[in-house]
């Protein structure tokens, strides 16, 4: 390990401690599990996450299949073993890391969830029960910050506001129940009948987007559910330049899929948005001031009712035009590209 790793005694320590609360947690878990008659696999894609995997994993009852996608050169592999979980070696990126999972799994609905989640201890058991319903192809949940640090609050929390995030906002929070579609579908938190993923194709290749592309094909054939209750924590990147580029990327690839798949006029409208803006200078300098002001003012009161603190006020009212320009952005390339860019988030 490089320097600054955590020793070998602190996983062995952090290995046992692991190891105890996952044994709790099937004991506790265990009434439920006899109440659905249908298998679970969790797929988890990973890459060097060995500070990070057993949180991960801790949250999972080890009586549900668990496979790790895995292209690591540290100890998560090490890590996964000890703990149980089944590994598949693959040095491909996670859409189709996802789908080598998924063509192994031996459940009937398959769990997605990501190397630097935490599911609650009970997010299988409150998926399962909307699976009873057999016209529902899909179920997807909100994913939380656990974080303290406002720095790694605040870029959820303004995407949790219909300012911030648009349609897409649930995903960011705890919302109310109802069928969705693509928008609020994150692959980080996802649950899908085996059999629908293998009728629409699984993942696709182009990374950026992949989780709305496959829902957007399972609503055309199947309901698909948000449930509050399946809950997840998810580490996130902080402000701002870390931030930025997760949020570029994901705009690439939601620009190239409303080239290619088409998609609703609202994804555009943070673009037409910061474009008028811009322009807006050369019809009527008034106009541009405006229009400023009027933006300033909506973000100033979003922020004011969403903070508690000056500083959790000022971060937020400065994280708005961050988000819209930088979507503005990578919408706009995404958009005029030929092909998508296949990478990694991380």
């Amino acid at each position: 390990m490089s320097n600054g790793a955590p020793s070998t005694d602190h996983w062995k320590r952090s290995l046992s401690e692991s190891h105890s609360k996952i044994q709790l947690e099937t004991n506790l878990q265990g009434q439920n599990l006899r109440c659905y008659r249908v298998s679970v696999t969790v797929i988890i894609p990973s890459r060097n996450v060995e500070a990070e995997i057993a949180e991960c994993l801790k949250g999972i009852n080890r009586a549900y299949e668990v496979i790790l996608v895995d292209n690591s050169s540290d100890d998560t592999r090490r890590i996964a073993e000890h703990l149980g979980v089944r590994i598949i070696e693959s040095e491909e990126l996670p859409p189709l890391a996802r789908n080598l999972g998924a063509g192994s799994a031996n459940g009937e609905i398959l769990a997605f969830l990501d190397s630097d989640c935490t599911p609650f201890n009970d997010w299988i058991p409150n998926a399962m029960k909307h699976f009873e319903d057999e016209s529902v192809g899909m179920v997807v949940g909100p994913t939380l910050t656990q974080e303290k640090d406002i720095m790694y609050q605040i870029p959820s929390l303004a995407l949790s506001t219909f300012f911030g995030g648009g349609i897409a906002k649930n995903r960011w929070r705890k919302g109310e129940f109802h069928y969705t579609d693509e928008r609020e579908v994150e692959g980080s938190n996802l649950f899908i009948r085996k059999s629908v993923f293998e009728q629409v194709g699984g993942f696709s290749e182009h990374f950026g987007a992949e989780e709305q592309f496959l829902a957007d094909k399972v609503s055309k054939l199947h309901k698909i559910v948000y449930a509050p209750e399946c809950r997840v924590y998810h580490r996130r990147t902080p402000l701002f330049r870390p931030f930025i580029g997760q949020l570029y990327f994901y705009a690439y690839g939601r620009g190239w899929l409303a080239r290619n798949k088409g998609t609703k006029l609202f994804y555009y409208l943070p673009t037409l948005v910061v474009l008028f803006l811009a322009t807006s200078i050369f019809l009527s300098p008034l106009l541009t001031l405006g229009l400023m002001l009027t933006y300033s003012s909506i973000g100033a009161m979003t922020s004011l009712k969403n903070t508690n603190t000056v500083k959790e006020f000022i971060l937020m009212t400065l994280t708005f035009p961050v988000i819209h320009i930088t979507y503005a952005f990578g919408f706009l390339r995404g958009l005029l590209a030929r092909s998508q860019k296949k990478g990694r988030r991380k």
